[in-house]
């Protein structure tokens, strides 16, 4: 057999496998995308990633998870339902660990498989970004009141002893619990002392792992179980709900300790740093206050979202479930 022979058998064995790889690839990749290009949007602290699906199958936010530094990060996809051969969006909440660098690496996983990318980061926002993320429940008539980092969830707690909102006593510092990916929690069952609490924290920040469809979350406590049925919001960055206990104040420690419930608040992290807040629950005899982007110990720094008065209870209750009472919408400049 001469060369030409063996040189024309060799191209078309490599031609026949080649064919067959991209005939068995395209039924079993169900879910792939390329990534196109890959930016970050300094003025509202994300990446976003253009995409294009190169598989079989529909892909939704759910079907891609993304890791910034190894640090799994908020997504969601623009559109919601990227269709084989469609280019679209995936918006990517990013805090930065550190200004010390300024290149990152960014994970994408679908269905198993890791497209992994470097981007550069080079906005002067991070302090912009912690300070935005700070936020505050305030509790009367002696003030008391805790600013929180939800994303963190790093958490200060002052008291004022005049009735204003300038600390006398404080910081009281910790680290509030941050639940992801449930849909269920049991805070406790019966009021417990307060040396004996369950957390020590006031706050419990449970991430909303389903923002393209409707989350049910139940809350067990003392006094039962409670559903809080939560409705997609279009374009969200981050989602959760925060759970306070009004009576948690270590400068001046209640007897017994019951739900984490007394205000049950909605935040949800919009483009262009517009933070929307849905009231779920508010209720006993103190006066609430809830504040956004403090930016140090005094609410006032930040800006006040809503008032509860003294000895009012909002809720709306819907055949068994918590459903939004209120909603106020603020952009933070």
């Amino acid at each position: 057999m001469d060369i030409i022979s063996v040189l024309l058998i060799v191209f078309i064995s490599i031609g026949m496998l080649t064919f067959i790889y991209f005939i068995i690839s395209s039924f079993t990749i169900k879910k792939f995308i390329e990534i196109i290009d890959l930016e970050v949007d300094c003025q509202n602290s994300y990446i976003i990633a253009t995409v294009k699906n190169l598989g079989r199958g529909d892909i939704k936010t759910e079907d891609i998870k993304v890791f910034v530094e190894n640090q799994e990060a908020n997504v969601f996809l623009n559109p919601s339902i990227l269709y084989p051969n469609q280019i679209g969006k995936v918006y990517i909440t990013f805090i930065p660990p550190s200004m010390d660098y300024n290149i990152y690496k960014v994970d994408f996983l679908i269905e198993g498989r890791r497209i992994t990318r470097n981007i550069k980061y080079f906005c002067e926002l991070l302090l912009l970004s912690q300070q935005n993320a700070n936020l505050t429940f305030v509790a009367y008539s002696t003030p008391h009141w805790v600013v929180f980092n939800y994303i963190t969830g790093n958490y200060l707690i002052y008291q004022s002893a005049d009735g204003d909102l300038n600390a006398e006593l404080g910081p009281s510092e910790g680290v509030a619990p941050i639940l992801q990916n449930i849909n269920n929690y049991t805070i406790q069952t019966s009021w417990s002392s307060w040396n004996n609490r369950p957390v020590d924290s006031p706050i419990i920040i449970v991430k909303n792992p389903s923002r393209n469809s409707i989350w049910i979350f139940n809350w067990t406590d003392p006094h039962g179980s409670f559903l809080f049925r939560l409705y997609p919001v279009e374009n969200a960055i981050d989602d959760f709900l925060v759970f306070w206990e009004d009576l948690y104040n270590p400068f001046n420690p209640p007897s017994r300790l019951d739900d984490w419930k007394d205000h049950v608040a909605r935040v949800t992290l919009l483009p262009g740093n517009v933070y929307r807040i849905a009231i779920y629950l508010a209720k006993g005899g103190y006066k609430h206050q809830f504040y956004i982007a403090t930016k140090n110990p005094n609410p006032l720094s930040g800006t006040l979202a809503y008032e509860k008065p003294y000895g009012a209870y909002w809720s709306n209750y819907n055949n068994g479930y918590y459903d939004e009472y209120r909603v106020y919408t603020i952009k933070i400049s």
